[in-house]
């Protein structure tokens, strides 16, 4: 195990670097208030109810995981 901070720091910049992508133009989200504002419905605010995933599903999206 390293203890030296400036190497440690690099791994940590590089490891960092290699995960990390730019959001696409088209994906960012230009006024977060109006974004995440959930809109009312009669019953209240909209939510999400109902949503299901299978077993099947968790291990085809952990199958799209890089594995770093």
């Amino acid at each position: 195990m390293n203890e030296d901070p400036e190497e440690i720091c690099k791994l940590l910049a590089e490891h960092y670097q290699s995960v990390f992508s730019e959001p696409q133009e088209t994906k960012k989200i230009i006024d977060p208030r109006t974004f995440f504002n959930s809109p009312k419905t009669s019953e209240g605010p909209a939510t999400l109810k109902n949503i299901e995933f299978s077993e099947q599903n968790i291990i085809a999206a952990i199958g799209e995981l890089k594995p770093n």
